[in-house]
């Protein structure tokens, strides 16, 4: 009888580990699937950074073909408006000469006019 009351403690004991155990082994499951699903996660957003990354590396990239695009384009910007300087300098120069050369002959005539 003894001996029976000691292996149904021993039974209900081991029922009472196996109970614990397979808790524990549950919460360890769910706590392996909360840790998957974290795991996809970050995973998913590490794909968006680099996926990000990527795109601005790319706009960057084309922004810089722009900035080079838009320095052509102002060097000949600065070029042409060098020659319209120079040339509106010659056309001043001339202006200048044809004045002159203007009250020359006004003077000529004025004199050759006084003469007579």
């Amino acid at each position: 009888h003894e001996q029976n009351s000691r292996l149904e403690a021993t039974i209900d004991l081991l029922v009472m580990d196996y109970r614990n155990s397979t808790g524990k082994l549950v919460d360890a499951e769910n706590a392996g699937e909360i840790f998957a699903n974290e795991v996809v996660h970050l995973d998913s957003m590490l794909k968006g950074t680099i996926t990000e990354s990527e795109r601005k590396s790319q706009q960057l990239i084309r922004m810089e073909g722009e900035r080079k695009a838009l320095d052509k384009q102002n060097s000949r910007l600065e070029s042409t408006i060098e020659l319209l300087v120079e040339d509106m300098r010659n056309a001043n120069e001339k202006l200048v000469n044809a004045e002159e050369a203007i009250v020359v002959q006004i003077e000529s005539h004025d004199s050759v006019l006084r003469e007579i």
